[in-house]
């Protein structure tokens, strides 16, 4: 496991069954090894699928962080007195695993939660498709606290192509007040053309994923689609609602 704390020193030495060491100029830690104490043989599935399930989770809200935003998780995570990375493992640790061949991975979309937060999601939120992009629109409850006219509509996404990757829709437009908003999907991530390139990319690096010896139609849940997560933002950003899952394929 290791630390970062930017505003201490690196720290070397024992604490409680902790030991703190530094390596390559990083911050790590270990549990102490008592003396005379037996350790456990073996490692069985259950506790290895729940070390990959840790870090994975872990990894992914790292990622997270850097490619959408680290306010979401740490507002959230304020409002029920957490820090943000416990707050998003205790939401969302459950819906990591491992894939066919042993990875850690998302293998729930559908139930993971991309936002969390104060704000009120509308009720009836529906999405389809409108020329090159999809239209989303939703029944408009705001509230004084929970929400308002200018809350801004965010679109999350994570596509097949990319199934460890998250990042944002593109051209995302749209109020809570307007009952409708516009978002785009990047083209180059869907349909079958971006499925095979990304089995090239895992031939390429030794990889096999079951899907891969799909001929024909591909399985589902690897038909060059997204998964995308609408939620709204505070205009000044300080604020998010839960977000809302939608599965979008090319064909839709």
């Amino acid at each position: 496991m290791k630390l970062k704390e930017m505003s201490q020193p690196l720290m070397s030495g024992r604490m409680g069954n902790l030991v703190y060491y530094v390596r390559k100029g990083k911050q790590c830690v270990r549990r102490y090894g008592i003396p005379g104490k037996k350790r456990k043989k073996g490692n069985s599935q259950a506790k290895r699928e729940a070390n990959v399930r840790f870090g994975t989770t872990q990894a992914y809200y790292k990622y997270f962080c850097e490619k959408v935003s680290a306010d979401i998780w740490r507002r959230a995570a304020a409002l029920q007195g957490m820090m943000p990375h416990n707050l998003f493992f205790s939401v969302n640790s459950q819906y990591f695993g491992m894939d066919e061949e042993g990875n850690g991975a998302l293998v729930d979309c559908e139930r993971f939660r991309f936002a969390e937060g104060e704000l009120a999601l509308p009720r009836e939120v529906r999405v389809e498709r409108d020329g090159d992009g999809w239209r989303a629109v939703w029944q408009d409850e705001r509230l004084a606290v929970s929400g308002a006219a200018s809350d801004r509509l965010q679109a999350g996404v994570i596509y097949d192509a990319l199934p460890m990757g998250v990042r944002m829709a593109l051209e995302v437009e749209g109020t809570r007040g307007d009952g409708t908003g516009r978002f785009v999907l990047d083209g180059g991530m869907m349909g079958r053309e971006a499925m095979e390139r990304r089995r090239r990319e895992l031939e390429a690096a030794g990889r096999h994923e079951a899907w891969m010896d799909a001929e024909g139609e591909l399985p589902e849940g690897r038909n060059g689609g997204a998964h995308v997560y609408l939620y709204f933002m505070r205009e000044d950003g300080t604020a998010f609602s839960p977000s809302a899952y939608f599965r979008l394929t090319i064909n839709d």
